[in-house]
């Protein structure tokens, strides 16, 4: 997911279409069978295509193919593709309301005040990430904005109040994240549905019509904590990376694999998180979601840390390598220029 970056106004976020994660829209069904998979061993009863059973005994790649024919047997192409609506709402409401919160001047107005307010609250998060990781000092991003170490702007900690503040993007990210999440709960009900032959499929109506009816109205909040904490993660990370890549004079190119690097190392901690988040927003009194009773340390204690730890270990053992070649590349380069 894309972070607004720029100065305090906003004024550089690229225009909405641009927004939507291409990407993302093209590994959505590898997305998708995924989440059925982790969803479907807190399921009480599997109906529909049993995924744990097809993928027992084969490698990924084969498992992936037999997971999308199961799917495809039964609802056809399009059930690959079962709350891709809901996805490409909340990318475009997500960046819609945060570039509202940085552009519309009421709007702005109001952000600059709750940046005011929230500031000390947030620094005193990235003081306890920066300790907890032992790494000093402030973001790339805060620092060619301007602002200081809790992500606002010296106006939004300095001025009076009303005069010379900015809103932080970073805040309004959060809060635009905030108000679009129930929308990624009807997704993810929507998509790990597991239906029995003959019945259909549940709409994004039903869904939240019974989801509201069964669980309650706060049940489309459902995984929101490790959900916040995986943005925030990642946007740490994000932002050390390219502070750490500036202070080496690294080119573009390392520094993006830099970035890469720190991300699939950062999958030890965010993955379970990411895996938790699903399973509590499928978990329902709705017959074919995950059993409400579902805790999170049952998940914890069902996610294959093992084989998550060998694979962030080979993955980034090989984009340093790829790191290293590039920058003994670029010296080369640099003694060839000087000769």
């Amino acid at each position: 997911m894309q972070t607004p970056q720029g100065d305090g106004g906003g004024s550089s976020l690229p225009p909405l279409w641009k927004q939507i994660p291409v990407t993302s829209c093209l590994t959505y069904p590898i997305n998708l069978m995924n989440a059925k998979l982790t969803c479907q061993k807190f399921m009480a009863r599997i109906e529909g295509p049993n995924l744990l059973a097809a993928g027992k005994g084969c490698n990924l790649v084969v498992a992936n193919f037999r997971f999308a024919h199961l799917i495809r047997q039964q609802d056809g192409l399009i059930g690959l593709y079962r709350g891709f609506g809901c996805f490409l709402l909340h990318s475009i409401l997500r960046d819609g309301i945060c570039r509202a919160l940085l552009n519309y001047p009421p709007l702005r107005s109001l952000m600059a005040v709750v940046t005011r307010q929230a500031s000390g609250v947030y620094a005193l998060f990235l003081r306890f990430v920066v300790d907890t990781t032992k790494m000093l000092g402030i973001t790339q991003a805060v620092v060619e904005s301007g602002g200081n170490a809790d992500g606002t702007s010296e106006a939004a900690s300095g001025g009076e109040e009303g005069e010379g503040m900015s809103p932080s993007p970073l805040l309004a990210r959060y809060l635009s994240e905030t108000v679009t999440y129930p929308v990624l709960t009807i997704m993810t009900r929507v998509a790990v549905f597991d239906r029995g032959p003959g019945l259909a499929a549940l709409s994004y109506w039903d869904c939240v019509r019974l989801s509201v009816r069964l669980d309650g109205l706060g049940s489309l909040f459902s995984g929101f904590v490790p959900y916040l904490l995986s943005l925030m993660l990642e946007d740490f990370a994000g932002r050390k990376s390219a502070e750490i890549g500036a202070k080496q004079k690294m080119a573009a190119q390392e520094i993006s694999v830099l970035k890469l690097a720190v991300s699939t190392g950062l999958g030890l901690v965010t993955q379970p998180l990411w895996s938790l988040c699903i399973v509590q927003r499928a978990c329902s009194n709705l017959k074919g979601l995950c059993r409400s009773e579902t805790s999170a340390g049952d998940v914890m204690r069902s996610f294959a840390f093992r084989g998550l730890f060998v694979q962030t270990v080979l993955i980034s053992s090989l984009l340093v390598l790829n790191l290293n070649l590039l920058r003994w590349a670029r010296e080369l380069e640099e003694e060839e220029q000087e000769r």
